[in-house]
């Protein structure tokens, strides 16, 4: 096997917390340390337990010991020797408190920050080869094929979650905030306008009798507590409709 050195990157995307085989035995060490990244915010924000905030920054997450023993399938002493070991390697640092354990990737941006750029460079050179390709393409027609061969852009989505939200979770959501702008396009990206509004529908019916369940009223803390949340109701034996299972009378939720 050929020797593997530090250089390089392999980019996961958050989405493989919710798959299957991510969660379907008991974690490995190193599973548990990806696990921390992937549901590490990735920018600061907050969210609520039993009506206190808690202000996570980029880089940290805010889970208790309990919640990641249950999620990693260990006993809450092997869950804090691993979390003391981890804090001996000056890999993280944590903060309990009354309410939660925050716990801060020290080198959250080492690991992260130059695989964002070198995406972000792709993308641009992608945009820029795209744009090259269209101009060739209209220097070779006519000046009235120019006008009918535009393609209309698909219709922008957020302020339509937004409104959503407004209308059922949050009279006072900010439509101008950036925060919640980028939250709306990242759930949009990786769900869809149909499912999250299901999805939000379902949650604040099932909030009535699951005391566990957060509350949702932003699309920030929908997108960083998405993963939790499904990984609750699995715990707690809910039926989860897929997109080929017909709609419940109660409404179809894809989590």
């Amino acid at each position: 096997m050929p020797k593997q050195t530090d250089k390089g990157w392999v980019l996961i995307h958050r989405k493989i917390c919710e798959n299957k085989f991510w969660l379907s035995e008991s974690f490995t060490k190193g599973q548990a340390w990806v696990d921390l990244f992937l549901n590490a915010n990735h920018t600061d924000g907050s969210f609520w337990v039993r009506g206190n905030e808690v202000k996570l920054k980029r880089g940290q997450i805010g889970w208790s010991e309990l919640t990641m023993s249950k999620r990693w399938g260990w006993s809450k002493n092997k869950t804090r020797r691993f979390l003391k070991a981890l804090e001996t390697e000056q890999q993280i640092e944590q903060q309990k408190t009354f309410i939660t354990t925050i716990i801060t990737i020290l080198k959250y941006a080492d690991y992260q920050d130059m695989s964002i750029k070198r995406n972000s460079r792709r993308n641009s050179r992608k945009t820029a080869d795209d744009t090259q390709t269209k101009n060739v393409t209209n220097v070779t027609n006519d000046k009235e094929e120019k006008n009918t061969n535009i393609v209309a852009s698909p219709p922008d989505e957020i302020p339509l979650l937004l409104d959503f939200f407004k209308k059922t979770v949050n009279p006072h959501i900010n439509f101008g905030n950036k925060t919640e702008r980028k939250a709306c396009q990242d759930l949009l990206d990786s769900y869809g306008l149909e499912k999250i509004k299901s999805a939000l529908l379902f949650l604040e019916e099932k909030r009535k009798t699951d005391k566990y369940l957060p509350l949702i009223t932003t699309p920030y803390e929908l997108w960083t507590k998405w993963a939790k949340i499904k990984q609750h109701l699995i715990i707690k034996k809910r039926k989860i409709w897929t997109s080929q299972s017909p709609p419940s009378p109660q409404g179809l939720i894809i989590l």
